[in-house]
């Protein structure tokens, strides 16, 4: 499916609404060939982070993102 809409759409980045254990989800990426430039951290429209390759990776093996949390407490 991901890649007939490729054929079809040319995307340029990608927005992911919902990270969670899907292997679908992979396939998109790799379709599409296209980076991730924002993603939501939690079910509401309104939470979404800058992609940073590095604070996901940190907060996926639960090493917590010194940088995540004072770009938060400076937004707040």
């Amino acid at each position: 499916m991901a890649k007939a809409f490729k054929s079809k759409v040319d995307v340029g980045s990608v927005i992911v609404t919902k990270l969670d254990n899907h292997a679908k989800g992979d396939g998109v990426f790799s379709t599409t060939k296209s980076p991730i430039i924002f993603f939501g951290t939690s079910d509401y429209s309104d939470d979404f982070e800058i992609f940073k390759m590095k604070s996901f990776i940190n907060k996926l093996f639960g090493m917590g993102d010194i940088h995540g949390l004072f770009e938060k407490i400076r937004r707040e």
